[in-house]
């Protein structure tokens, strides 16, 4: 997405072994926003224990890491992914 004059343009930089992955998910929801929500309700992002079970997690993006989820969840949004 390239930026018009006299407009921001948003993006994500992942780093890590799974850098590239979790950048990735985060540039899905940014276009999931442009498309759904632009001008609505802004993302939930929260940040879970890792043994929290999948069910109890909102629907989302689910970002595992070593020791956390992080989810971006829109409201009611449909699933659109999972790492």
């Amino acid at each position: 997405m390239g930026a018009a004059e006299g407009r921001d343009e948003f993006g994500a930089h992942g780093y890590g072994p799974h850098g590239g992955e979790v950048a990735q998910a985060i540039v899905q929801q940014i276009r999931v926003w442009d498309r759904d929500y632009r001008g609505g309700p802004g993302p939930q992002f929260a940040v879970w224990p890792i043994g929290t079970p999948a069910e109890v997690l909102p629907k989302g993006a689910v970002i595992t890491k070593q020791h956390t989820h992080a989810t971006i969840s829109w409201p009611d949004a449909p699933f659109v992914g999972l790492l």
